[in-house]
């Protein structure tokens, strides 16, 4: 009976262990910011007699948990949809924790790792350059980037193996998936650079939007001119205090022009566009509850164009919004889900993207739909509605190629019918191919600047009917395929080196085509 107990009671250590172990590797999925809180109103859910892990498992059952802080002393916590943005403030008794989403730019503003750079700095670029230089360094997780001076520091450092603190001199952190990187992108720099050079665009992650009230969207579809005068829109200086003379609606934007916030501001369906020191766009319907000022009150330049002016301290620089004039096929604001695509059929990305090369990407590949993200993503897909209707602010990134259009939001789709145009009648779809079971068995051939046209001309060549580009790099041909092998489309999203806007083939996923001569 002694022995059965020592067993049992040995048994039971080690599933407690083992439990423990489980627990306290959920705070891998978070970067923890130390002695910090966030002040935003965003609130899903309050945790009492916690641990920082058994929060951390709490916000990972939560889709919508984006972040939470952890109170030391009651061993409290508060889960928040929300992220931090500028607004982390320093308190000694409490931690911050932001999570990370898989193949998300990772950003926590207002926040650096002390000992830092330890692969060197960048000087002189912007956060593109930036972000790029650590891409292009395999050895680099992260970077600093102060946007007064233009710097940029990059590490071999994570949130794996440091925390961060709250930056006393204007830097803000970043992170890059490197693990999705290593596992789904050539090993050679040359084709790493060009594709995660266009996941590096996702960059409106900086982008911070709050509101306490649900607020009109314009309805029209029809065309509208913009409400500007002979001055561009540009109605004056006007005060502002804690009392906000634009209530409604507030926006940050580490790279804000006048433009842009007039036509968020628009699209949110108000008149007035006001900015506030150089980052913060406000919307409403009024602007002049404190009165007017002189124009010199209205100094701040705009990070994203320093020849437009964006207010100053307690002034707001005054404009007429742009209405917001719906595209004739687009459907809506749509939510999406980061390891659940709603639309999986075909992926593709472009640092210039528009709403019609997106639309006529999805129509050349024969789909209906097409859904655009985070301001640089372009979906395609004969679905979009799983996840059910977003409200039409969420979708407010812009995007690179046309910035008075919208291109989605964050894990949210501004879905619009695909164009109308000749079809890829060519392209059979995406179907898995591994080492041990290729899905075209004829001759293989590589290329460090491979396009899906050359590998369709190689296999037309050696008389096959089908051509596979796989792995970026890889191109097989063959005379048939198992066509119940076909998976979605998104998996097949490795960049071709050649033409970084095709795909060839991804992880063990195969792009298939028809030959040509």
């Amino acid at each position: 009976m002694d022995g059965y107990i020592y067993w049992l009671s040995l048994i039971l250590a080690l599933y407690t262990q083992v439990v423990a172990s489980q627990v306290r590797n959920k705070l891998k999925n978070f970067v923890t910011v130390t002695n910090a809180y966030t002040q935003t109103d965003i609130l899903l859910k309050e945790l009492h007699d916690k641990t920082p892990e058994e929060c951390a498992t709490v916000c990972l059952s939560l889709e919508s948990c984006k972040s939470f802080e952890f109170s030391k002393g009651d061993r409290s916590c508060s889960l928040r949809d929300d992220i931090a943005g500028l607004k982390l403030k320093v308190d000694k008794t409490k931690n911050y924790y932001q999570r990370i989403f898989p193949g998300i730019l990772v950003n926590v503003l207002g926040a650096s790792m002390p000992k830092y750079n330890n692969l060197g700095r960048v000087n002189n670029v912007n956060l593109t350059g930036c972000i790029k230089s650590c891409y292009k360094n395999l050895k680099c997780q992260s970077m600093e980037f102060k946007e007064e001076n233009r710097k940029c520091d990059l590490s071999s450092a994570s949130h794996l193996n440091s925390t961060l603190e709250q930056s006393k001199h204007g830097w803000s952190y970043y992170q890059i998936d490197r693990a999705m990187i290593t596992t789904t992108l050539s090993t050679t720099e040359k084709t790493t650079t060009k594709i995660t050079s266009t996941i590096a665009k996702v960059l409106n992650t900086t982008t911070k939007v709050t509101t306490k009230t649900k607020h009109p969207i314009t309805k029209s579809t029809t065309a509208t001119t913009t409400r500007v005068s002979s001055f561009d829109g540009v109605i004056g200086c006007y005060k502002d205090s804690e009392d906000r003379a634009m209530p409604s609606k507030v926006w940050e934007n580490q790279a804000m022009t006048a433009k842009i916030c007039r036509v968020v501001c628009g699209k949110w369906g108000y008149k007035y566009a006001g900015l506030e020191d150089s980052i913060y766009c406000y919307c409403a319907n009024n602007y002049s509850k404190h009165g007017v000022l002189d124009k010199s009150k209205c100094y701040s330049k705009c990070p994203g164009k320093p020849s437009d002016i964006c207010g100053g301290r307690y002034a707001l620089s005054v404009y007429f919004s742009v209405l917001f004039v719906k595209k004739q096929d687009y459907i809506g604001c749509f939510h999406d889900k980061a390891m659940s695509r709603v639309m999986t059929s075909r992926i593709w990305m472009s640092e210039n993207l528009t709403i019609k090369n997106c639309q006529n990407k999805c129509g050349k590949w024969n789909y209906k739909y097409a859904g655009l993200q985070h301001g640089s993503l372009c979906f395609c897909g004969n679905s979009y509605d799983k996840y059910g209707a977003a409200a039409e602010d969420l979708c407010y990134s812009s995007c690179p190629g046309n910035k008075e259009d919208f291109c989605g939001g964050y894990l949210t789709n501004s879905v619009y019918k695909a164009g109308k145009i000749s079809k890829e009648t060519d392209y059979l779809g995406c179907f898995i191919d591994t080492k041990l079971a290729r899905t075209l068995v004829s001759k293989p051939w590589t290329t460090s600047n491979m396009t899906i046209e050359k590998c369709r001309k190689v296999c037309g060549k050696w008389k096959n009917v089908f051509a596979g580009v796989q792995g970026g790099r890889y191109c097989n041909c063959g005379n048939s395929y198992d066509k119940n092998s076909e998976v979605g489309g998104d998996k097949c999203f490795y960049g071709c080196p050649g033409n970084k806007e095709e795909f060839c083939g991804g992880l063990s996923a195969i792009s298939l085509y028809l030959s040509s001569e």
